[in-house]
Formats: structure tokens, C-alpha cells, sequence
């Protein structure tokens, strides 16, 4: 009885990982496995964030403080801050066709939900965390719902950053 996750939530630099996950779910979908490929969403880092700027132009590459200030570029995600993707068309239509998006990132939520996997026991390294980042903010504008059968991959071992 297989059935496709509701979406998956990926960290996205030059989005190999983001493009292995639509070619897998997309042979499983026209192989009759699976009904669909499930929406695929791409975290970038604020201030880094190409795909975000390809599909919501230069503002949806910023997040805004609840003060209005916006944010600084994300300087802690530093594994995904690549400005242009070798494979910025594929990415775009793996996004698209799935029913997915992009969001850019900033450092603040980063860092708390980097904060919230340590405490949770999970020693990541800090790029890893604008996933479930992206993650808790999809649920907060409940774009996924608490119930969803989510995919978040934890990408980094915190042991890279000693």
C-alpha cells in the first residue's frame, strides 16, 4: 500500500538533493506506485535565495521582522548560499510541477529551530535547520497542516561545525 508523503520540506542550494527527491517521486508516479508527486518545498537562506527571487521576484528573498526591519542576509545557513544554481530551470520545474515553493529563510528562525533540534537531541549543523525551519513556518501560515505526513530531511551532523 504505498503512498507518497503529503509534502516534502528540503534545504535548497544548488538543489541536488531537492531534484533527487522530484526524479525519484516522479519514476515511483508514472510507474502507476504512487498517485502524484507530493508538493516539494525549497529553504533557502535569506539574502541567498535565487529560486525564491525566480518565482516571487527580489522581495520574497528578504523575511521582515515583526518590527518591519528586514533581514539581514542568512549568514548561518552558509552551506546553502549559492547565488546561482547550476540547475536553477530544473529546480524551478520540479517546484512548480509539484505543487511546491520557495522560501528564503532568515537567521532568527534558523537559529531558534536550530536551538529547538539541539534541545530535541538531534546535532545538526546550522544549514540543517532551515528545513524544519521552513517546516514550522508552512505549518504556522497552515499551508501543511500538524496531521500531514511530512518529509524533512536532517542533512548535517552538528559535528561539522566544531
Amino acid at each position: 500500500d504505498w503512498t507518497a508523503p503529503d509534502a516534502v520540506v528540503l534545504p535548497c542550494g544548488h538543489g541536488t538533493l531537492l531534484l533527487g527527491a522530484y526524479r525519484g517521486f516522479d519514476v515511483l508516479s508514472r510507474a502507476g506506485i504512487i498517485d502524484a508527486v507530493p508538493p516539494l518545498f525549497a529553504a533557502q537562506a535569506a539574502g541567498y535565495a535565487p529560486i525564491v527571487r525566480e518565482r516571487h521576484g527580489a522581495l520574497g528573498t528578504t523575511e521582515v521582522h515583526a518590527d518591519g526591519e528586514p533581514e539581514t542576509p542568512n549568514d548561518i545557513a552558509d552551506g546553502i548560499q549559492i547565488s546561482e544554481p547550476a540547475r536553477s530551470d530544473e529546480i524551478l520545474h520540479a517546484i512548480e510541477t509539484s505543487g511546491g515553493d520557495a522560501i528564503a529563510l532568515g537567521e532568527n528562525i534558523v537559529e531558534n529551530t536550530l536551538d529547538d533540534l539541539h534541545r530535541d537531541g538531534f546535532y545538526v549543523e546550522p544549514t540543517c535547520a532551515v528545513a524544519p525551519a521552513l517546516l514550522r513556518k508552512l505549518q504556522d501560515a497552515d499551508v501543511l497542516k500538524p496531521d500531514h505526513d511530512v518529509v524533512v530531511p536532517l542533512t548535517g551532523s552538528g559535528l561539522k561545525t566544531l
